[in-house]
């Protein structure tokens, strides 16, 4: 069975980052093929000592802020430490088709009085 795969999510930007937490918000690629049915949020980092990857999907509700984006938080993160986030679209037609990514680095604040 053939699937045409959506692109990547659109305007990927990062609106709050503190020592231990990063929010997201996104709007949904130009193509969707199918009706949206979530988003998976990864995020992955790798130290000296170790490597974790985590992900998380979620329903395509609205931001409160920005009705026109989609938002999420990612909560419990280690201080200044470079992780890459990604966010990528799942529809029900494309449920197991490979989907387009956006992906970018961002690093958590060290010292709490350095943060934004």
């Amino acid at each position: 069975m053939f699937f045409t795969v959506p692109g990547p999510v659109k305007d990927l930007t990062v609106y709050k980052c503190s020592r231990k937490v990063v929010a997201l918000r996104w709007s949904p690629p130009e193509h969707v093929y199918g009706e949206l049915e979530s988003f998976r949020v990864s995020y992955n980092f790798v130290t000296d000592s170790s490597q974790q990857a985590k992900s998380k999907v979620i329903p395509p509700q609205p931001c409160i802020a920005w009705p026109e984006y989609f938002c999420y938080t990612i909560t419990g993160l280690r201080p200044g430490t470079n992780y890459a986030l990604t966010v990528r679209m799942i529809s029900l037609a494309t449920q197991r088709a490979r989907c387009q990514l956006n992906t970018f680095q961002i690093n958590t604040c060290k010292k709490k009085n350095l943060c934004p």
